[in-house]
């Protein structure tokens, strides 16, 4: 009998059958004539009752053990032919010529142990397949265990370094956020400081409604009246919260500038001080909108401004100057100046070299390089006759230095206009943006001015002790003496004469730069035509 198990493998069964089957060849052998005897016949038994459960003690050992199942069968053939072995040995007992009985046995056990011998080669052979496969197995799954160690490791570094950036993030965001509370402080501050400026400049400016008992002109109350100036004001319209163009904002400083002049004559007027750029621009505020806050608000705005285009804007760079007490008011005088002369350079040049052009054509080729591009002849031109020798040299370096830049950051794959290949080609050959030149210009012009006023900037910060850019008469003799001087006391008087005649005791940096400058203007603005 055979059973099928898994994997097509097949056990052999030593079953009741065939037990019954070796039982009825003993009973055949017990009931023949051989074995009448009663001794015989219990000894026949006694031998069957020794054998079988040695039999079947062997067969359960073997199905009980680990080993590839043709084994197991070669263990129950073995089993099989014993107890026909036995059959077999009882009956040619006694026999006459049994010799051939023995010998077809000898055969036929020859054939049985060769069938046994293929099983056990067979499951031998398999046994060490299997260990193999096992050991194969146990490789891949240590090769599975290693990478899943691995990944949980690649993980947990993982987790560790997300803990730690998470952990650097939040100490990140402790340390900004108390960096914002320092800074909502300042500006606190600043606010609350800005306030009582306001209201003190406010409170100045209504003291000017009335001098010396003498009711003030109505144009001289520019936060009561005036309504047609906001109307007309640069400011009109602009929304105060958001940050201003560079056009709003230097409009705004024109705008101021041009006012501070009338308001300045005025003050001369009526025996009145003159104010600082800072303080005028809060009295210029409140004329346009005279509430508290939307002075304060614009303020704000305006500064920030100055604070953002200064470094690419000559004009707002000076009047930030002129807010820090820098630099003198009437500076900016110079600055009309130098853009005026390299026009009118620029105007006489063509004049000279096209006779026979209008003096509207003229104008119009002026303007056509004011808006576009200027080439190194004419920069050069302009720079030889308004400047010195070292002067020029300087100039003509840092203008160059800002050609090569913009030259090699020029490219572009889309097609060029007839405008821009006449750029491109200026620049190539040394030319470089009208504005930028001016810039240029003016940033040196300014820098030059600066370098100039440090010693009296200095010497005026360290006697101005509130740091708003105005002196009394005690401060202004101190800054006298700083300066090496050796003023008499007539000539101190006759300065105090001419910068406070009313005896406000409110002398401003302006003033006193105006009034101590020995040493005339660097020659930047002087105009010089061939």
């Amino acid at each position: 009998m055979v059973q099928e198990g898994k994997e097509d493998d097949v056990l052999m069964e030593l079953t009741a059958k065939d037990l019954d089957k070796t039982l009825e060849l003993f009973e055949m052998l017990r009931s023949s004539g051989k074995f009448a005897e009663p001794k015989k016949k219990q000894a026949l038994m006694k031998e069957l009752d020794t054998r079988m459960p040695e039999l079947t003690s062997t067969l359960n050992e073997a199905l009980r053990e680990d080993v590839p199942l043709i084994l197991k069968n070669a263990k129950i053939l073995k089993v099989k032919g014993e107890l026909l072995t036995i059959i077999f040995n009882k009956m040619v007992e006694d026999i006459e010529n049994k010799g051939i009985w023995v010998h077809i046995k000898g055969c036929y056990d020859s054939l049985i142990e060769c069938y046994i011998n293929i099983f056990e080669y067979l499951g031998m052979r398999m046994l060490k397949e299997k260990k193999s496969d096992d050991r194969k197995n146990m490789e891949n799954l240590m090769q599975e265990m290693n990478r899943v160690n691995t990944e949980l490791k690649e993980s947990y570094n993982k987790l560790k370094a997300s803990s730690d950036q998470q952990r650097q993030m939040q100490e990140l965001f402790e340390q900004e956020k108390q960096e914002l509370l320092s800074i909502i402080m300042e500006l606190q501050k600043e606010n609350e400081e800005m306030s009582r400026s306001s209201a003190r400049h406010s409170e100045r400016a209504e003291q000017y409604g009335t001098t010396k008992g003498k009711p003030m002109p109505s144009s001289r109350r520019p936060y009561n009246a005036h309504k047609t100036y906001a109307a007309t004001s640069p400011c009109r319209g602009l929304d105060v919260t958001k940050g201003k163009t560079l056009k709003q904002v230097k409009d705004l400083i024109f705008d101021i500038y041009l006012q501070k002049v009338k308001y300045d004559d005025k003050c001369a007027e009526n025996g009145q001080p003159v104010e600082t750029m800072e303080e005028y621009m809060y009295i210029y505020l409140n004329r346009v909108y005279g509430l508290k806050s939307l002075i304060i608000e614009e303020a704000r705005g305006l500064i920030e401004g100055v604070k953002k285009y200064s470094s690419i804007d000559s004009d707002v760079a000076l009047f930030d100057k002129i807010l820090k007490h820098e630099c003198d008011e009437d500076f900016r005088l110079v600055f009309s100046d130098i853009k005026a002369t390299m026009g009118d350079l620029l105007k006489e040049h063509f004049k000279l070299k096209y006779k026979l052009k209008t003096e509207a054509e003229i104008g119009e080729m002026v303007k056509c390089i004011q808006r576009g591009e200027i080439g190194e002849s004419y920069w050069t031109m302009i720079i030889e006759q308004m400047y010195s020798k070292e002067d020029c040299e300087r100039l003509a370096e840092m203008v160059r230095r800002k050609v090569g830049e913009s030259g090699g950051a020029e490219t572009s794959a889309r097609k060029m206009t007839r405008e821009e290949a006449v750029q491109s080609r200026n620049r190539k050959s040394g030319g470089l943006p009208y504005r930028l030149f001016q810039k240029i210009v003016l940033d040196f012009q300014l820098d030059t001015h600066s370098e100039y006023l440090k010693n009296f900037t200095n010497l005026f910060k360290e006697v101005d002790k509130e740091r708003n850019g105005v002196l009394n008469e005690k401060t202004f003799r101190e800054l006298l003496g700083r300066m090496n001087l050796s003023a008499s006391e007539e000539e101190v008087q006759r300065f105090l004469q001419i910068v406070d005649p009313y005896n406000n005791q409110r002398i401003t940096y302006s003033e006193c730069l105006s009034l101590l400058s020995s040493v005339p203007r660097p020659n930047a603005h002087r105009r010089c035509y061939k």
